[in-house]
């Protein structure tokens, strides 16, 4: 069922005549064919409520799903990292040139690939920010990552009561980790490769964006002079 609209000054039923959107100010315009009386078609209450609960929806959604594939991106690069460097290490251990290795070049191609999506996908989600800071904060965060895993696992040890020398423990922790790390930061080449192709696509997005909205207004003011 229509919401109800009447002329304001002949009580006609403008309910169900389109409404063009006036190109000055705006709004959305009814003539009247009884009268000829122009009035403004308001948007009811219940409508308003509705797209209000609507757009909130659609926000709660990508932010949970922005967070999630945050969340994928992260565990992929940390995994990958900790496993390129794993294979190095036992490519140097066998005194086999590493960058030779066949797991390496694998595993390597993996994390190259996973950087440069992580970065596209940044460039796409975060094409408002600074490159030069979208970046160094996602290394960081991946760091912090890291550095929260291995306290986690320290505070697992203690509370099975475990006497062991903490401090010891967080200096092996680091050089096991360090090589992983280094590799963490070292994929910021390739995320901002991915990261320069996401947000040229954005870009291009929004100018397509632009343009329909503009050829939909166009098309509402042809409308309303036929």
């Amino acid at each position: 069922m229509r919401i109800a609209h009447t002329c304001a000054r002949c009580g006609f039923d403008l309910s169900r005549i389109h409404a063009p959107v006036e190109p000055i100010y705006g709004l959305p315009v009814v003539v009247c064919p009884n009268c000829r009386e122009a009035v403004v078609r308001r948007r009811h209450p219940v409508q308003a409520r509705w797209r209000q609960a609507r757009a909130a929806t659609v926000s709660i959604v990508l932010l949970g799903a922005t967070v999630v594939v945050a969340a994928i991106f992260a565990g992929l690069l940390i995994g990958l990292s900790v496993g390129l460097r794993t294979v190095i290490g036992r490519a140097e251990s066998r005194g086999d040139v590493f960058w030779l290795d066949e797991e390496v070049i694998l595993i390597g191609g993996l994390w190259s690939g996973a950087a440069v999506l992580a970065g596209a996908w940044l460039g796409v989600m975060l094409p408002h920010w600074r490159w030069w800071a979208v970046l160094p904060l996602w290394v960081v965060a991946l760091w912090s990552a890291m550095v929260v895993s291995g306290a986690a696992e320290m505070m697992r040890i203690v509370a099975r009561g475990e006497s062991v020398d903490l401090v010891s423990l967080a200096w092996l922790r680091w050089l096991e980790q360090r090589g992983a790390m280094a590799l963490m930061g070292a994929s910021i080449v390739p995320m901002t490769a991915g990261y320069m192709v996401g947000r040229l696509g954005a870009w291009h997005a929004g100018r397509v964006r632009v343009r329909r909205k503009w050829r939909h207004r166009t098309a509402m003011r042809q409308r309303r002079h036929t």
